[in-house]
């Protein structure tokens, strides 16, 4: 029987030694029975591979004289192995001695073999469906136990430990309306009606909350009649995609259905074959093709790629080969030629060390890609915008017209209008004209023809524009059925399928606007756009502001053309560790120091002394929170010299808008500091000279004024003297002609006090009452020009009626004191109280 048996066969004796072996070991092994006997089993089978915890298993089993089953890789002669089932058990004779050992040896590598590649499928099925879903859970029919793969990501706020009965606790956070659901499709397992189910129904959180569920399985193991014993499937949390749905639904009921959600595709392929493992319904639509191609034609995959991006696949598969995963974006082309931008992630799966699949995600980034387009011309539109800018920022007067024509072509082009044109408000006249023009090959000139249009004509246009807004035409065949005739009567005839205008604002007031026509086809501007059209209708308010004051600019425009010209800035880069990162030669030469010396080095340690250190630092903190601001800095270059700048800093992002350091602009302002200097010199000479003039009127005065009053005295006395009529005319005139000069001295002594801080104070008696009503009769109208409630609150009855004082001096500081309260008060109100005080120790008023 044993030389019979296809499997091996061995007998051995007490201490292992092989006595006999059948045809079926030899042929398992390709030894020669000669080798064998007098060997061991484990001499013969044992390798490299060989497990030694099952071979010390039945190494115990056999002193012991027990039987044992084991499965171990058994070696061959020629150095390969095989998988082996093992299994040994003492043969006895009739008195119960030990006879012999018998084992028998079976191949079960073919087995094994089978195993592993369910193993395979079951894990690349429960990675797909961790990868798909929130959580994978498992259910055995039999016992009536379920399991989640991770317990933890159950989305409902649940605990669990070791002796939870997950399907009690599942099916008691069901949705009582809902729960008819899971019943029925129990019921429909139990009986074999179905073999797969996708579910979705409603689940209580923890917090009391409702969360929508979709739950997906299928049967994995049958038993002998077709029912099933075990199902596995997923939990996915979709309750922002019902609450998403809902919201869908009742915005779109006039439409009668749906838009269905676009879903990232996930999928496996074998490697390196790449046939396909695995992919989600999504992709049919993403690739317009059924499953059976996904599935069985590899060639797919390359036909659908753009022919410019089919370089692609040879980076892939070297990134898998290096890394083992890679992320790609590149087109694709469906069979209805619809282009798509796809993200394509994946990752090399690499199992006991040999690559066996490949598993990834595919996500439509189409729209992702024409919002980068957009973005992308919005930042060329800046673009040139700032090269427009800094056009006009130095540009010649006479040169303003041809430069805004210039611009006007620059930015139509751009936005593909194909006429650009500025209009400017009339109000007194109560209509517009235009004043500039662009238009593109083939479209007719229209600026002769809307000279002084009536504003009466586009009533909405300018509504709109009083408020700063901009205003727009998306369809111009549509304005007669928005009643808007005399609109469509302008722009109808020229052509026009749609339009935007900019209104131009400067302060508060409305002075023209730029406008962009559509002639050859309709175009509609994205908020963006008309964002940055407004800064350019801004540069236009400003370029145009700057023409209207060509005479005040023109007599400063040399010295301001000097001073552009003689300029030197100085550039300085650095990144977050106030590292030199880069500088402009102009800053070599202020700083003293060569480029090479620059880079690399800290620009507080090199540039700045101690005391300077703590400052830039808290400049250099600030940069971080995204403020920008000017100072002023000593600086002690290597050879000793002192220099003054002024420094402009600001953060510095890069194309990510990620804060990645600081850049300033520095001026030396040296020559300045000390023209400022001499200034201050040549004030405080100035001042010396004037209080010496003070000085020398006041003592002029009085020296004048000592004979002046001699002569008054004695042309009095003169005058009570016995005179006849001669003598009478000539000394009125004396008197008058002395009177007069009198009074100049006065004048003159008065100012040279003002000047020299010695001026007197009258002491007469006033009514204090009269100059209140008095000052706040002037004010009182100051006050309401500019909207601000003023009143006299409280005149205290305790204030006598006359007082002694200056009420020139009172009248002119009371005055002073209203209009500067009025001038710098933008709202509110203003009170006037006029309070008695009493000084306790000299009891006066």
């Amino acid at each position: 029987m044993a030389s019979a048996n296809l499997d091996g066969i061995i007998f051995t004796n007490e201490e292992g030694i092989i006595t006999y072996v059948n045809e079926g070991y030899l042929r398992q092994t390709g030894f020669e029975r000669e080798k064998v006997i007098g060997k061991t089993p484990i001499e013969l089978g044992k390798g490299e591979e060989t497990q030694k915890e099952e071979l010390k298993r039945m190494l115990e089993s056999f002193f012991k004289k027990e039987p044992f089953k084991v499965e171990l890789k058994h070696y061959r002669k020629d150095g390969t192995w095989f998988w082996a089932r093992v299994n040994g058990q003492v043969i006895l004779d009739k008195k119960g001695d030990f006879l012999h050992y018998f084992t028998l040896v079976e191949d079960v590598t073919e087995e094994k073999i089978s195993k592993n590649k369910i193993q395979e499928f079951e894990q690349t099925f429960r990675q797909v469906l961790e990868f798909s879903g929130d959580n994978v859970w498992e259910h055995d029919f039999k016992t009536r136990i379920t399991s989640f793969s991770n317990k933890a990501k159950n989305f409902l706020g649940l605990k669990f430990d070791p002796s939870t009965n997950l399907e009690d606790v599942w099916y008691g956070h069901v949705y009582e309306p809902d729960l008819h659901l899971l019943n029925e499709n129990d019921k429909n397992y139990r009986l074999g009606k179905i073999s797969s189910h996708q579910l979705e129904y409603r689940m209580l959180h923890e917090d009391g909350s409702i969360k929508w569920v979709k739950d997906r399985g299928i049967v994995i193991e049958k038993d002998s009649n077709g029912l099933p014993l075990k199902i596995i499937g997923t939990h996915s949390d979709i309750t922002e995609q019902k609450a998403a749905e809902k919201e869908l639904i009742n915005l779109n009921k006039k439409l009668g259905s749906v838009l269905n959600e676009l879903r990232d595709v996930i999928w496996s392929v074998s490697y390196p074959d790449l046939k396909g493992i695995f992919f989600t319904p999504s992709a049919e639509d993403l690739f317009e093709l059924d499953m059976d191609t996904l599935m069985k034609d590899t060639s797919w995959w390359e036909k659908s790629i753009h022919p410019e991006d089919l370089h692609i696949l040879d980076e892939i598969l070297e990134e898998i080969k290096e890394n083992q995963e890679y992320t790609k974006e590149y087109r694709i082309i469906t069979p209805s030629q619809k282009l798509k931008w796809v993200q394509n992630k994946g990752k090399l799966i690499v199992e006991e060390g040999v690559p066996v699949r490949m598993n990834g995600i595919l996500v439509d980034i189409t729209e992702r890609k024409k919002t980068e387009a957009l973005l992308e011309n919005q930042e060329k539109l800046k673009n040139i915008l700032i090269d427009i800018s800094s056009t006009y920022i130095n540009i010649d007067l006479d040169e303003v017209d041809s430069n805004i024509d210039a611009s006007l072509q620059r930015i139509g082009e751009f936005v593909d209008a194909d006429r650009a044109y500025i209009f400017s408000y009339n109000l007194s006249a109560f209509t517009c004209s235009c004043t500039h023009e662009w238009c593109a090959e083939g479209v007719s000139k229209e600026i002769d023809n809307t000279q002084d249009v009536p504003l009466e004509y586009v009533p909405q246009w300018y509504e709109v524009h009083s408020q700063g807004k901009p205003f727009s035409v998306e369809d111009v065949s549509l304005l007669k059925s928005k009643g808007m005739d005399g609109l469509y009567e302008i722009l109808e005839p020229q052509g026009i399928k749609s339009l935007i205008a900019i209104p131009m604002m400067f302060k508060d007031d409305l002075l023209g606007f730029v406008g962009f026509d559509s002639v050859k086809k309709q175009h509609t501007y994205s908020n963006k756009e008309i964002e940055l059209l407004f800064v350019f209708a801004q540069m236009l308010v400003n370029v145009q502001k700057r023409k209207q004051s060509e005479l005040r600019l023109f007599q400063q425009e040399e010295k301001f053309r000097n001073i552009i010209s003689n300029m030197n800035l100085g550039l300085l880069e650095v990144d977050l560790e106030e590292h030199v990162l880069h500088a402009n030669q102009t800053f070599c030469n202020m700083a003293g120091w060569d480029l090479e010396d620059l880079i690399g080095r800290k620009a507080i340690d090199l540039l700045l002394n101690e005391s300077d250190k703590k400052r830039l630092i808290e400049k250099s903190e600030s940069r971080k929170t995204g403020l920008s601001d000017s100072y002023e800095l000593k600086y002690r270059k290597p050879n000793g010299e002192y220099r003054w700048w002024f420094i402009s800093g600001a953060p510095n992002y890069n194309d990510k808008n990620e804060l990645i350091g600081s850049i300033g602009i520095h001026l030396d302002i040296t020559d300045q500091k000390r023209l400022e200097e001499e200034l201050i010199r040549q004030r405080e000479e100035a001042e010396k000279s004037k209080r010496a003039k003070e000085i020398f009127f006041a003592n002029m005065s009085h020296e004048i004024r000592t004979p002046m009053n001699a002569i008054v005295g004695m042309g009095e006395q003169l005058a009570k003297t016995n005179l006849n009529d001669q003598q009478e005319k000539y000394i009125k005139a004396i008197q008058n002609s002395a009177s007069h000069l009198m009074v100049i001295i006065k004048d003159i002594l008065d100012l040279s006090k003002l000047e020299a801080g010695k001026m007197t104070i009258e002491s007469i008696g006033f009514r204090p009452k009269n100059i209140v009503e008095h000052v706040f009769g002037m004010m009182n109208s100051k006050a309401e020009s500019k909207g601000l409630e003023f009143s006299v609150l409280n005149y205290d009855s305790k204030i006598q009626e006359v007082l002694i004082g200056d009420p020139i001096r009172v009248n002119q500081i009371l005055l002073n004191l209203l209009s500067n309260a009025i001038k710098f008060t933008d709202k509110g109100k203003l009170s006037f109280n006029a309070i008695f005080f009493q000084k306790p120790r000299m009891n006066k008023n």
